[in-house]
């Protein structure tokens, strides 16, 4: 009998394969989940050519609290900007950037991309905001070899690191 899966876990699968069923449309490739662990989360194998693909794999909220009510534990948390509704540079951008200072220090090895998944209620357009995510996350030192990607809400992805 398989072993139940801890909520982290599930949301962390669940998310490589949302992320790689884009990334695999994305380059021709076809990635399936191994195996779940903690370093990095999940690691990958292409079916046809046996390349492996490790995936950490990190939430995106705008605003703290987003996660728990994406999972159902929380009501939805208000904007701290003091604005009437969420703003992407008062409320997202910190966030986004946080979290991937936070995660640039760790080093997992080769084959492995960081994935960012949004889970706020807001569809943001990343990629209009893609030439400022950069400048503001200026990595000197990327560890992941495979891109830093957000995977939003909309069902897209978004590499931030090129």
């Amino acid at each position: 009998m398989p072993k139940k899966l801890t909520e982290k876990q599930a949301v962390e699968k669940a998310t490589a394969e949302k992320f790689l069923s884009l990334y695999n449309e994305y380059f021709k490739s076809n990635f399936r989940v191994e195996k779940l662990s903690d370093s990095p989360d999940v690691f990958c194998s292409d079916l046809y050519t046996g390349e492996t693909l490790g995936l950490e794999i990190t939430l995106l909220e705008d605003i703290p609290g987003d996660a728990g009510w994406a999972l159902g534990r929380l009501k939805l948390p208000q904007p701290k900007s003091g604005l009437p509704a969420r703003s992407f540079d008062l409320d997202t951008l910190p966030h986004l950037i946080n979290s991937i200072i936070k995660k640039r220090h760790k080093d997992y090895g080769s084959n492995v991309a960081l994935v960012i998944r949004q889970v706020s209620r807001v569809p943001w357009d990343f990629e209009v905001e893609l030439d400022n995510i950069r400048s503001m996350i200026k990595l000197e030192r990327n560890p992941y070899d495979r891109g830093i990607w957000i995977l939003s809400i909309t069902g897209e992805i978004f590499r931030i690191d090129n």
